[in-house]
């Protein structure tokens, strides 16, 4: 058996080429792995590319190559839509990391538990905190409550929905969502397409920033 300690991957990721947002990262994910005991660090770089596809990325590709070949013990992002802001993309990694016994921490979220319920609390705790809900209690091991903050997407997540009620009655068309909401950095969202079948009674993403979601 070997007695070489695993890494600790560090994983930064910015959807627009940006040193300031990385260097950001950096400074948190550095802070809490020192503060929290983790060693053996390696750091991955994602910068300038899309939250949607998981594939393709260069710093990603690399970690799941040390998940695979048992090299990568810990993955430690600064939030989960570091890694995709997809559920499902991301319910599927965290399995992934899971199922290799990797630990798969967000320093804003708390740890995945390998429960479903636990990355949807996740998920949803990052909803509430970008919208301004302040303080949450999950009841779920690794999962810490968090001071209000983003007060600009609560902003922005107010307006869009004054505007979507504008939108509703103008159109007859009213949404009933619970969950599936993503709240985007300023300027990370540039273009969208939605589905456009009314006969499905469905409406979601059909491409973001061009590409298929």
């Amino acid at each position: 058996m070997s007695n070489i300690p695993k890494i600790t991957a560090l994983y930064y990721r910015a959807a627009k080429m940006c040193d300031i947002a990385i260097a950001n990262q950096k400074s948190i994910l550095m802070r809490y792995a020192e503060e929290n005991g983790h060693n053996n660090i390696a750091v991955y770089v994602d910068n300038g590319f899309c939250s949607l596809a998981i594939d393709g990325r260069p710093g990603l590709s690399e970690i799941r190559q040390g998940m695979e070949n048992g090299s990568i013990g810990t993955i430690i992002v600064k939030d989960f839509s570091r890694i995709t802001r997809g559920a499902h993309p991301l319910w599927a990694f965290a399995n992934e990391a899971e199922s290799r016994d990797v630990a798969l921490i967000s320093v804003n979220d708390g740890q995945y538990n390998s429960v479903f319920g636990d990355l949807l609390a996740c998920i949803t705790l990052q909803w509430i905190k970008a919208s301004g809900g302040g303080m949450l209690h999950t009841g779920r091991q690794g999962m810490k409550p968090q001071k209000q903050r983003g007060q600009t997407k609560m902003t922005n997540y107010q307006k869009f929905a004054t505007e979507l009620e504008q939108l509703s009655v103008k159109y007859g068309v009213s949404i009933n969502a619970i969950g599936g909401v993503s709240i985007w950095e300023d300027g990370e969202l540039e273009s969208i397409e939605y589905t456009k079948d009314e006969t499905s009674g469905d409406i979601y993403p059909r491409t973001i920033n061009g590409e298929k979601y």
